[in-house]
């Protein structure tokens, strides 16, 4: 679980991560196809799940959490099918 304690009022507050997941054929042009949010109650892998697409770049794109702009990612794993075209996710 993420946490954060507020000294002024010393109380544990829940983090989560708002972040977005784009998918790009050419590396140029990036589609979004999540937009969400950790669920603040574990440091685990996290599993999110979106329409199978045709992509060979994804980006995530990190907004802060809910207490200021600070994220960070640890790790990082697709999957995917090869069909000899652009990852299929």
């Amino acid at each position: 679980m993420r946490l954060h304690k507020e000294k002024e009022e010393n109380k544990w507050i829940v983090l989560f991560d708002y972040f977005i997941i784009s998918a790009s054929s050419n590396g140029i042009t990036f589609k979004d196809i999540f937009k969400g949010r950790s669920s603040g109650i574990t440091t685990s892998p996290e599993h999110y799940d979106f329409n199978d697409i045709k992509a060979r770049y994804i980006k995530i794109t990190v907004n802060g959490n809910s207490i200021n702009n600070w994220v960070s990612i640890t790790e990082i794993e697709t999957c995917w099918e090869n069909d000899h075209d652009p990852m299929r996710l």
